[in-house]
């Protein structure tokens, strides 16, 4: 399912003996909403600059060249969103973790647990909030 908590609660009421499982789109969505709230607090142009956006989305991996390009431009101008760049897709590749034998997702439960820590401590408003979201959805994530 997806993050809500109005949902879950309902699930919880109706079928008890439910396993609750949070859907790994809907939870990467989340981690993009609160990384992207940061980068427009930091830089609000991004706000109206798709092409900002749609390179900030996309993973590594399959960013075209001239999205690149874009973001290298983003990063000169605010050298601040970088590291944030990389903690969001750090996060995303944690999330992206599938089809893995239940004693390997095991091991990833403190990589989690120690992201949410550390998305804790990062002081800023968006990212504080994220980590409660998981820290919140921890099991349902796991």
């Amino acid at each position: 399912m997806d993050l809500s908590s109005s949902y879950r609660a309902r699930v919880r009421k109706h079928f008890p003996n439910a396993k609750i499982v949070a859907d790994r789109f809907h939870v990467i969505r989340v981690i993009q909403q609160h990384f992207m709230d940061l980068v427009r607090q930091i830089a609000p142009e991004v706000k109206n600059h798709r092409g900002y956006s749609a390179a900030l989305r996309t993973h590594p991996d399959k960013l075209f060249p001239k999205q690149k390009a874009t973001l290298e431009r983003l990063f000169a101008d605010h050298p601040a969103l970088e590291p944030i760049d990389q903690q969001m897709q750090h996060t995303n590749q944690l999330m992206r973790t599938r089809n893995i034998a239940a004693r390997k997702a095991r091991k990833l439960i403190p990589q989690l647990l120690e992201l949410i820590d550390t998305l804790k401590e990062s002081g800023f408003a968006p990212i504080v909030t994220l980590a409660k979201t998981l820290a919140n959805w921890d099991e349902a994530i796991v």
